[in-house]
């Protein structure tokens, strides 16, 4: 099966997962939604020191600096991006282009780009060398195994889902935590002074409040009380976080069988995220091959897919990988595989491409069956 396709029901774990809660269970697709793992984890922090946003940035203390010249220190009005990746991430992989774009545009402004990894040196090294990993990567890599840095900055902060980003202003403190994706205009208003962390500060308290509520919502879930997690969800969902609709969706649907209110729920969720390509892929996903769904609304799944792909100008492979599948689940198979054509054009790496191709043959026979059929 697909990268994307390793999810085959949702139990509490995935419930979890849903709402930021959990590490390491982010599928292609949801992955790429670039939300998954985003919310602060507050258990974490509470463990040992603490880092926000206002706050010196811990040294580098890296075991391996692979390209670029080591950072011993962080020097004053520079600024700095401290980004934690790993090579098996594909959202990590998605950023890292954009990434070498910002190091270029900033090379002359004393910005200085790096990205750390936990895994193995030779691993790390060995991916970095692969393909066309080099000239995609044009700024500072390293690893560090021994997860000291990890545990300075992400753990210190509450963050639990890569790839994360700390932009490091020119005082030597952090501006700004979040995906790499979304931080050009922080960026760029740390660079020329127009930044106001004391406004992202008091945004990121709220972010972590939000963070703790959805753990409620989790020990909730876990003890078997879905009306006590439905109604937190309803609370947050009034206070702004309209990206748990979805959650709530999925409950719904899934576990509380409750398919009017689900559906009513998921197309307030598509109205909500009509300009969000990420977060339209993860429905159309979700609608169009989750089998805890037992009546799948291919129309809506279809316009979730479509938008998607308008919105990346059909060029993301995971979102026309999704385009492709609700195709295939509508009967549609020769658009499928049109669609999937497309997919492992643009896909990313050979991994990828192997798994797009796989599905592309599947796509294909299913074609030539109805062809065969009449149809």
């Amino acid at each position: 099966m697909m990268m994307q396709q390793t999810k085959v029901g949702l139990n509490v774990a995935a419930v979890a997962a849903a709402a930021g809660l959990l590490v390491g269970s982010m599928n292609m697709s949801s992955a790429f939604a670039g939300q998954a793992g985003r919310q602060a984890d507050p258990e974490a922090q509470a463990e040992g020191k603490k880092l926000g946003v206002g706050d010196k940035a811990p040294k580098l203390d890296v075991e391996h600096w692979i390209k670029g010249d080591k950072v011993s220190e962080f020097k004053s009005d520079n600024v700095y991006v401290v980004e934690f990746w790993a090579t098996w991430c594909p959202p990590c992989r998605t950023s890292m282009p954009h990434l070498s774009e910002l190091q270029e545009k900033y090379e002359d402004k004393n910005v200085r780009i790096i990205g750390i990894s936990d895994e193995p040196y030779d691993k790390v090294k060995d991916f970095l060398t692969s393909e066309d990993w080099p000239e995609k990567t044009q700024y500072t890599l390293a690893t560090d195994p021994d997860r000291s840095v990890f545990n300075d900055y992400m753990r210190a902060a509450g963050q639990n889902g890569i790839p994360t980003a700390f932009i490091v202003g020119k005082d030597n403190k952090v501006q700004w935590i979040g995906h790499p994706m979304n931080m050009d205009e922080p960026l760029a208003k740390v660079v020329d002074g127009t930044w106001d962390p004391m406004e992202y500060q008091r945004q990121f308290e709220r972010q972590r409040q939000a963070a703790q509520a959805r753990q409620e919502v989790f020990q909730d879930l876990q003890s078997g009380n879905e009306k006590a997690a439905m109604e937190k969800l309803d609370r947050l969902i009034d206070e702004g976080n309209t990206d748990l609709r979805f959650l709530k969706f999925q409950l719904l649907i899934s576990q509380m069988n409750k398919s009017e209110e689900a559906w009513q729920t998921a197309r307030i969720h598509l109205e909500e995220s009509w300009d969000d390509a990420s977060a339209l892929n993860e429905i159309a996903w979700f609608v169009a091959t989750n089998p805890q769904v037992k009546e799948r609304n291919l129309r809506l799944a279809r316009m979730a897919a479509l938008r998607a792909s308008e919105l990346t100008n059909y060029e993301d492979a995971n979102i026309l990988d999704t385009l492709a599948r609700v195709h295939h689940e509508n009967g549609e198979h020769d658009k499928a595989v049109r669609i999937q054509r497309m997919a492992v054009e643009h896909a990313e790496g050979e991994q990828a491409r192997e798994q797009f191709r796989m599905w592309l043959d599947r796509y294909m026979e299913a074609a030539d069956d109805n062809q065969e059929d009449g149809n």
